[in-house]
């Protein structure tokens, strides 16, 4: 290989680099969906009017900071770096989050509704950024000699050039069957690396080789030099800005994983019943969490216990709410119930209950009223060597648990909004009895509690501490969705990205009003 390939190779790996830097390590859901192209064009639409107010407002403001300092033009490059992998990051946490939009409580209706709002102040800043970039890297490479300019401009290649040079050999694949193409990636690493570069989406991967071009506009600057205090800083940043510009934005829009939030919106709508749009997803979800605020419950399946199995049958309705696609079957039922028992005891142990959780990826913990337990049971001589109950502790050391003195009403309401269900253990006919707490109505005042014989109850919230005690103290089971830890990270995520925008806002002294 020649040094002047050695050194394209080089250009072409740090660029390679950079674009894994940005894009998600894997997208799961949102490339599989198909998207019409009315609904893209509809978000286009509604995203360009808000796009085009705000771009004449402050374009020639924008401009004007920007070439006015080489400290703000060097800031704003940093800053396109920082917001674009904001911009995947919480693309990434749309993804995770699609399969289940179905399941929706205050507190995550709340974070998607953050989500969306950030996701697209994001992409109208970077959006407004990345059109009006070539007036300002022009106004620098004009400032440059015309050899500095001119090796600035031929160290940095095209997305098309850098595709047919590094994978020009893969055009082969262009019109190969999806099947034909996993076989086929198994033994070629460079369609694997490829595949990597596209969040190892298949349809992502389809859409590059699609796009094999060697055309590339470059900007032909006029030369008039200006002495320059920061060149060095300078000249990186406009590598990099030019980096963006010919070759990571080219590679995210050919690729189309800028389009796979669409699929989320329009999920949003379809389940509310709202008309497609981002406004109206925002909008809808608002209405949702504004009804809810004195009246909420799980769509829970009502799966009536066949066995001995309250404790699994309230744990199978939990999971059914959490995880639509499940099927509830006595086979199922059965094979839980013997994760939970001790043959020749009927008791669904608590803390196998919550292992069982676990092992389905739900934050499930025990709560439990450790005074009256320790009185009723570890101090009672009855109970010595009783086999549940040995298991019981043998598992405490292995499962989260809390200290609960009873059940109160704000405890419950809280973690029903927080996407939670509580089953605990009371007492039907003076057998230990489980029940599963889903919903509850402030201007009713009671709390819907499912039991897996009776059926639907409804409880006084003011009861609900007595009621859900059994004759020898009290326990259960709090149940957390998959996504509970998520929606918590999400929260920080969404605050950086808005920390990020309003420093950039702040720097070119523009307002956020135009923004969603």
């Amino acid at each position: 290989m020649s040094k002047k390939s050695v050194g394209l190779e080089s250009l072409m790996e740090k660029e390679e680099r950079k674009i894994k830097e940005f894009v998600p390590h894997k997208i799961t859901y949102l490339d599989k969906v198909k998207i019409n192209k009315e609904d893209i064009d509809k978000v286009y639409r509604e995203f360009e009017s808000v796009q085009k107010a705000f771009y004449q407002k402050y374009k020639e403001l924008f401009i004007k900071c920007c070439v006015s300092s080489e400290e703000k033009f060097i800031f704003l490059v940093k800053s396109l770096d920082t917001l674009w992998k904001k911009y995947f990051e919480l693309l990434e946490c749309m993804d995770t989050l699609y399969p289940n939009l179905n399941c929706l409580y205050p507190k995550k209706v709340e974070r998607i509704k953050e989500l969306i709002r950030v996701f697209n102040k994001l992409n109208h800043l970077v959006y407004f950024i990345t059109d009006i970039e070539k007036e300002i890297y022009g106004y620098y490479l004009d400032s440059l000699n015309k050899e500095e300019a001119d090796a600035i401009l031929k160290g940095v290649k095209s997305f098309p050039t850098y595709l047919n040079y590094r994978f020009g050999h893969l055009k082969q694949y262009k019109f190969v069957g999806e099947e034909v193409l996993k076989k086929e990636i198994e033994n070629n690493k460079d369609l694997k690396e490829l595949l990597e570069m596209c969040s190892n989406s298949m349809f992502l991967l389809k859409n590059i080789l699609n796009n094999f071009s060697d055309n590339f506009p470059r900007f032909k600057p006029s030369w008039s030099e200006t002495t320059l205090e920061n060149k060095d800083q300078l000249k990186d940043a406009l590598r990099n800005i030019l980096e963006f510009d010919h070759f990571i934005e080219l590679f995210f829009r050919t690729s189309g994983i800028l389009k796979l939030d669409v699929p989320f919106y329009k999920k949003i709508c379809e389940y509310l019943n709202k008309p497609f749009g981002i406004e109206n997803a925002i909008e809808s979800l608002e209405n949702f969490k504004n009804k809810r605020k004195n009246e909420f419950k799980f769509n829970i399946p009502k799966y009536h216990q066949n066995y001995d199995s309250c404790g699994i049958a309230c744990l199978m309705n939990v999971l059914k709410t959490y995880f639509p696609k499940l099927k509830l079957e006595r086979s199922l039922e059965k094979n839980l119930l013997k994760k939970v028992t001790i043959p020749g005891y009927y008791n669904n142990i608590p803390t196998s209950v919550v292992k069982v959780a676990n092992e389905f990826g739900l934050p499930a913990f025990l709560i439990i009223d450790w005074d009256s337990f320790r009185k009723n049971y570890l101090l009672n001589p009855s109970y010595k060597n009783f086999p549940p109950l040995l298991r019981f502790l043998k598992e405490l050391q292995e499962i989260k648990h809390e200290n609960l003195k009873q059940l109160e009403p704000n405890y419950v309401t809280e973690t029903l909004n927080s996407g939670g269900m509580i089953s605990y253990v009371g007492e039907l006919s003076g057998i230990l009895h489980y029940r599963l707490i889903f919903g509850y109505s402030k201007k009713e005042n009671h709390f819907r509690v499912f039991d897996p014989i009776l059926g639907e109850l409804k409880i006084k919230m003011g009861e609900i501490s007595s009621k859900s005690r059994n004759s020898n103290g009290f326990w259960g089971v709090v149940y957390y969705p998959p996504e509970f830890h998520l929606l918590e990270e999400l929260e920080r995520k969404t605050q950086r990205s808005l920390e990020l925008i309003k420093n950039v806002h702040e720097k070119f002294h523009i307002s956020q009003e135009g923004f969603l």
